[in-house]
């Protein structure tokens, strides 16, 4: 592994009346970098990264991509994003107030599924366990950092995040 190495030297020139000065001159080289420098850098590296910020940015990411919930024996991929959350939860609330409610509900799959005020309560209670245990994985992950079991991102994001 090479490193950049940028340093100020002394250099022989001649002044203006032609006698000899030192001056310094920058001189810019890559290095090869000795085994305690390369064990340095990652240890370095390792210490920079913020485990727990990656944690969440996963369970983040994990919602944003949302999942397949059955409803009334139907799989209907769906997005767990929090406009949809808010969307599940208005439709909730008009099916408590019409339960004859009939809505269309449009899946990750591009496709639009009919449901009824039982399908809306499924499909809405379906999210919010998946986006719970979201949450529940990132605690366990963030235990597993506090106790040393996980030190790189890789093992964060192998996690048993929900699908």
């Amino acid at each position: 592994m090479k490193k950049l190495i940028s340093e100020l030297r002394p250099v022989e020139v001649l002044n203006e009346n032609g006698d000899p000065t030192t001056v310094l001159q920058r001189v810019t080289e890559y290095v090869d970098m000795t085994a305690d420098e390369v064990a340095d850098l990652a240890a370095e590296r390792a210490a920079s990264i913020d485990l727990p910020r990656a944690a969440a940015k996963k369970r983040q990411t994990v919602i944003l991509s949302g999942t397949t919930i059955e409803v009334a024996g139907t799989q209907i991929q769906t997005w767990a994003d929090p406009e949809s959350q808010s969307a599940l939860t208005a439709l909730v609330v008009a099916s408590m107030l019409n339960p004859t409610l009939t809505t269309a509900w449009k899946g990750r799959d591009g496709q639009f599924y009919t449901l009824n005020a039982t399908g809306i309560g499924v499909l809405a209670q379906g999210v919010m366990a998946f986006v719970q245990a979201a949450f529940a994985t990132e605690t366990i992950v963030l235990a597993a950092i506090a106790r040393g079991d996980i030190t790189t991102i890789d093992q964060v994001h192998s996690a048993a995040w929900p699908r």
